[in-house]
């Protein structure tokens, strides 16, 4: 049987950086997708097998601000209104409001 951070269904190990840590979810047909997390536990990246990686950026409060995607030029961005709404989406491909 396989040990917690070898191939387990929840598989993980500390990453680098402060607190970070990388965690493997098993998917139906044997594939793992890949996560890390810091040490407020915001996802930082994400990993799915046969599709671009994501990384997530988050600004001090917790709010996440932007997600990229590795194949992608640009960032998706978000901003926030005064009441801490999501208050405008955007990508240069494609723009949501």
């Amino acid at each position: 049987m396989p040990q917690k951070g070898e191939g387990s269904p929840d598989a993980g190990r500390q990453g680098q950086g402060l607190g970070a840590t990388e965690i493997a979810k098993a998917l139906k047909m044997g594939a793992q997708v890949w996560s890390t997390y810091d040490a407020l536990n915001r996802r930082g990246s994400k990993a799915p097998p046969g599709q671009a990686s994501i990384t997530y950026g988050y600004d001090l409060t917790g709010r996440l601000l932007s997600a990229k995607a590795s194949t992608d030029a640009s960032a998706y961005q978000i901003t926030y209104d005064t009441a801490g709404r999501a208050a405008r989406k955007m990508s240069e491909t494609m723009r949501v409001w």
